[in-house]
């Protein structure tokens, strides 16, 4: 499949399917931040750290579906890269 080139839709469709879950998990992290609060748990400065990384992570998803977006299922070059 890589060496015939991807799918245009399938590779948007899987960045918007990875922004979903980012955005699930860092509503999880909130919760756990919430719940540790009621309990009187030391709240670490790494959940912190955490929830930056993870709505970071996001705004990077959303620019990628936008570009791709803005590519068009008809460009001949698309380069995706983990980072």
């Amino acid at each position: 499949m890589c060496q015939n080139g991807v799918n245009h839709n399938q590779v948007k469709t899987m960045l918007e399917m990875t922004s979903g879950e980012v955005s699930l998990t860092a509503g999880w992290l909130k919760e756990i931040s919430h719940l540790a609060g009621h309990a009187a748990l030391p709240v670490d400065e790494n959940l912190s750290n955490a929830a930056r990384a993870l709505k970071d992570a996001r705004r990077n998803l959303e620019d990628a579906i936008e570009a791709i977006e803005a590519a068009g299922p008809a460009a001949d070059h698309v380069q995706v890269r983990m980072v």
